[in-house]
Order: C-alpha cells, then sequence, then structure tokens
C-alpha cells in the first residue's frame, strides 16, 4: 500500500515469496490471488485511483504487459473523466 500511495506501481510475480505479501498469504490465496501488478493513477501528483490486476498463479510479468496494463489503467480514468 505504501508504494502505492506514493504513486509506485507494484509488480508482484509470486505473493507465496514475495516479502511485501508473504506474511498475508492467507488473504490472497483465500481471493485466489497469486501474483499481481498494482497501477496508481496520479493526477496532479495525488494518487486518485488503481488499477489491480491479479494472477491465479505466480507469473514473471513482462514489462510490455506491465506497460500494457498502465496504459489501460490511465486510458480508463481517462473515459471515466470525459464522461463525468
Amino acid at each position: 500500500i505504501d508504494e502505492l500511495l506514493r504513486g509506485v506501481s507494484v509488480v508482484n510475480e509470486d505473493v507465496e515469496k514475495d516479502a511485501r505479501t508473504r506474511d498475508a498469504i492467507a488473504a490472497f490465496q483465500a481471493l485466489g490471488i497469486a501474483s499481481h501488478v498494482d497501477i496508481p493513477i496520479v493526477e496532479n501528483g495525488r494518487v486518485v485511483a488503481s488499477m489491480f490486476v491479479h494472477g491465479r498463479t505466480a507469473h514473471r510479468w513482462t514489462p510490455g504487459e506491465v506497460a500494457l496494463i498502465g496504459d489501460v489503467a490511465y486510458s480508463t480514468r481517462a473515459a471515466i473523466t470525459r464522461r463525468r
């Protein structure tokens, strides 16, 4: 959470092995999450939303996958803003 609130994307290939999540493994398992990418949406220096993509298995997220998730996150935010 601290990383996201600072506007830093989080890439976690294996929640069981990652030091940031291994102490909460039961919660991740209950949700069926084994890997994830979390992209904060930052506007004017402030996090206003986040996009989370979860995997049911451990996964080595490629730079291209992370970039695509970021593109979708910001495009979605822009679309929501236009609709308001």
